[in-house]
């Protein structure tokens, strides 16, 4: 009998024991003569299809851009850790300068006043408080960092006195007088 009548009574289940062993078997073989066939065609067929210049083209695009990607994920990864250790510093500066803090700025505003008057006989000009910031001066050692006050002074229409009061010692740490 040929397998096209066996395979038919195996598929209608009228088939003998033998009958089916020998269609599982010649189906089996099937089966692995087309894989093999299949494997060697796709690798036959991308061989004789591709032009290898073209494959060299993409193979060199797919490089660059992985190594872009790979560029791009480490600055991007550096800029992060960057900002956090920036925001480490910098936290550590302005909380240490905040704890030092020990007056407000009407007071450092008042004290520069009472420098100038006291250290320059300004008072019958009567100084008057034209602008006051207050900034913050940073220590090598983060811990000792301080705000200061800048106070900017001006006695009559003729000087201007910029005073640095520092907010913790409430001392006057620097002084600069100008002209208008």
């Amino acid at each position: 009998m040929d397998f096209e009548t066996l395979y038919k009574k195996y598929v209608d289940d009228t088939a003998t024991q033998e009958e089916r062993a020998y269609v599982e078997q010649e189906l089996a073989k099937a089966r692995e003569m087309t894989q093999i066939i299949d494997r060697f065609e796709s690798s036959r067929a991308i061989e004789s299809e591709c032009d290898e210049a073209l494959v060299k083209k993409a193979q060199k695009k797919y490089a660059k851009k992985s190594a872009i990607k790979t560029l791009c994920t480490s600055l991007i990864v550096l800029l992060i850790v960057s900002a956090i250790v920036v925001s480490v510093v910098f936290g550590v500066a302005f909380g240490s300068a905040k704890a030092n803090l020990n007056c407000s700025q009407t007071q450092a505003e008042q004290i520069a006043l009472d420098y100038v008057i006291k250290n320059f006989g300004y008072d019958l000009l009567k100084p008057v408080v034209a602008s006051s910031e207050r900034e913050i001066e940073y220590s090598s050692d983060l811990k000792s960092s301080v705000y200061v006050y800048e106070v900017k002074i001006y006695v009559g229409y003729v000087n201007e006195v910029e005073v640095k009061v520092n907010a913790k010692t409430l001392m006057v740490v620097d002084l600069q007088i100008s002209a208008i």
